[in-house]
């Protein structure tokens, strides 16, 4: 089962949405996995970005999963590692 979050501890430091990509790398490390999710438009439809899913795997084998939409985190969710 999956929750909706609003932040995730990286060690000493805090991942929120609304933190760019290049923040939570350098906050949290690589993430263990990256994917393509697809693409977006701007609401005016003029530019294309993309969605990407990044995921990380905590010790007590819980997943973190970030979505990030033209590098912006929009999203935390997490589940129990299988």
């Amino acid at each position: 089962m999956s929750a909706s979050s609003w932040a995730l501890r990286c060690g000493k430091d805090l991942v929120s949405e609304s933190d760019l990509d290049y923040e939570v790398q350098a906050k949290c490390g690589q993430p263990d996995d990256i994917s393509l999710i697809g693409y977006g438009l701007t609401d005016d439809k003029t530019r294309e970005f993309k969605i990407e899913r990044w995921i990380y795997l905590q010790p007590n084998k819980t997943l973190f999963i970030l979505r990030f939409e033209a590098g912006k985190l929009v999203d935390i969710s997490w589940k129990r590692a299988p």
